[in-house]
């Protein structure tokens, strides 16, 4: 993805993992001699993996996201499974022990989740070189569901501290293993001519690189691997929708709600260096609403999108962007890049220098087809895994989703090889067209405001900016009415700071509209206009600058 901790400090402090939004520290186990004794014990059957590897091979040949693993049912709940242990002070702790045959990792789904405020979960291996958690409070769902990453071999243990204060409160409950069957990904399991994301390549693109996130889709009982993107919205309060693929929910049927509140979003899993290093999968947030998508089967009627939106709010120290997009019918020459997630594994680059064509992928029209060139590391190309990442034209912003293609690098699929094209939905399509309803286009969801632009740039904080200008602007000038027709009025609410003059900025950051304030209430006209979002801003005698939104109807 710790006198006993002094035994344990070499192991620990270099191979510790903690993922997902957690609060880190230590079991309390492992300080603790009286809780030394083995926790309960639970052995389960290895799953049926023939059906499973064949099918493997028919995924990986045609593209399709990677499966590593598969569901298997336990249904063990803290109530009726475990020991438990009371403390002298009248804190509990619970713990249990779970072990499947063969499993390279294991990874927990629960139900009926809750933690009360003190407590805390943890998850680790009978080495303790890997622990996940603190979980606590925050991490709990609205509706009760939640998953931990993997724990690396066959057994995990769990242990759950509660509080006397809160004793009896917390619960939950341990519906189902994920059982990890082979490996991808971090290893090094994409192909070789992939290009890392810290090589020369990535070096104009760190926002983007910023706002790509690996996928962990749970589909009718298995668990697969795809990329997607943070993206920006005109509205610019920070909503963290992901962006990517309708496919990578499909697997024979659909991901149903129990499923997206499983799913996990892996930020910032990239190599430090340019082809060394290793990935951490230590930003992760868990859980997703699934708020529109293309209902076109995977593309074959469509342009194949998906849009997600995290259950939780992506922290600060993740260094998320909010990429900004194009939803024009024509390609903008110049070239550009995809920043994707090949076979799981870490962030790769891979960089276009033609224009797009128009292409089919079972409708005309719907998708841009895209060739790769060799760069100055190597050729980079998709794979399985790659599916719903964003391809970036050379204003940096996403206009297409990946869908599939023919790429490979040489003599790994045979005829194919890394001049052959990949297949990308086309954003024009997903913001209007599709055999979708009118509330699942894109455009009700990316262009909230209806200001009808057909590009709108990405932001690192779209929302803490400008909510911080505004609490500070609303203190120094108001304007009204706003939403507004067009004439607006400004009034200085502090008699103690002057305004000279007020410029209204386009949401490409050009200044189209500047005044000289002489008044206490001054009119303005801006009818000439278009309508859409602005930003108000104004500079004071003293040299300061201060902003708020305007919506020009």
């Amino acid at each position: 993805m710790r006198n006993f901790i002094c035994l344990l400090s070499a192991v620990l402090f270099t191979s510790l993992s903690i993922a997902q939004i957690s609060q880190g520290g230590l079991p309390y186990s492992f300080e603790n001699e009286e809780l030394l004794r083995t926790p309960q014990k639970y052995d389960f059957e290895k799953p049926d993996l023939d059906f499973v590897l064949q099918d493997d091979i028919e995924r990986d040949a045609f593209k399709y996201p990677p499966r590593d693993a598969v569901i298997v049912p336990i249904g063990l709940s803290m109530n009726k499974a475990g020991t438990w242990t009371e403390m002298d002070n009248g804190d509990r702790i619970w713990r249990l022990e779970l072990t499947v045959p063969d499993a390279l990792a294991l990874e927990l789904f629960y139900e009926d989740f809750y933690l009360p405020n003190g407590a805390e979960l943890y998850l680790y291996n009978p080495d303790y070189s890997e622990i996940l958690g603190a979980y606590t409070s925050i991490n709990n769902k609205p509706r009760s569901r939640f998953s931990s990453d993997a724990i690396s071999g066959e057994t995990t243990i769990l242990e759950y501290f509660e509080p006397k204060s809160v004793k009896g409160l917390g619960s939950l409950t341990i519906v189902d293993l994920g059982y990890t069957y082979r490996s991808l990904g971090a290893g090094g399991g994409s192909q070789p001519c992939e290009v890392d994301v810290a090589c020369p390549e990535g070096d104009e693109w760190e926002n983007e690189i910023n706002a790509t996130v690996r996928i962990r889709p749970r589909i009718n009982g298995n668990l697969f691997w795809c990329s997607g993107t943070l993206v920006n919205n005109t509205e610019q309060d920070c909503k963290p929708y992901i962006l990517t693929a309708l496919h990578c929910a499909l697997n024979g049927s659909q991901s149903t709600t129990a499923d997206y509140d499983n799913y996990r979003f892996y930020f910032e899993f990239q190599t430090p260096n340019c082809g060394s290093g290793n990935a951490s999968a230590a930003s992760s947030i868990t859980g997703c609403d699934l708020r529109a998508d293309s209902n076109d089967d995977g593309g074959n009627s469509g342009s194949d999108f998906m849009l997600l939106e995290l259950q939780e709010n992506v922290p600060e120290n993740y260094e998320p962007f909010w990429a900004g997009w194009t939803s024009s019918s024509s390609a903008l020459s110049g070239g550009g890049v995809c920043i994707h997630h090949p076979n799981a594994d870490s962030k790769k680059i891979s960089t276009f220098s033609n224009t797009p064509q128009s292409a089919a992928w079972g409708t005309s029209n719907t998708h841009w087809r895209v060739f790769w060139v060799e760069t100055v590391t190597d050729w980079g190309v998709t794979e399985g895994g790659s599916s719903g990442s964003a391809i970036f034209n050379s204003d940096h912003h996403i206009m297409g989703t990946l869908t599939g293609g023919a790429s490979f690098c040489e003599g790994i699929n045979p005829p194919n090889g890394p001049d052959d094209p990949d297949l990308f939905g086309k954003m024009q399509r997903h913001f209007v067209s599709n055999p979708n309803s009118a509330a699942e286009k894109l455009k009700v969801w990316l262009d909230p405001l209806d200001i009808g632009s057909v590009t709108f740039d990405g932001s690192a904080n779209p929302c803490g900016n400008v909510s911080v200008q505004e609490v500070e602007a609303s203190k120094v000038f108001s304007l009204f009415p706003n939403p507004s027709e067009g004439i607006i009025r400004i009034q200085a609410v502090n008699n103690e700071i002057k305004i000279e003059a007020i410029e209204i900025i386009d949401i490409s950051g050009k200044a189209v509209f500047n005044e000289q304030i002489t008044n206490t209430i001054q009119e303005l006209d801006l009818s000439e206009l278009n309508s859409g979002m602005y930003m108000a801003t104004v500079i004071t005698e003293d040299g300061r600058i201060f902003a708020q939104r305007l919506i020009l109807n």
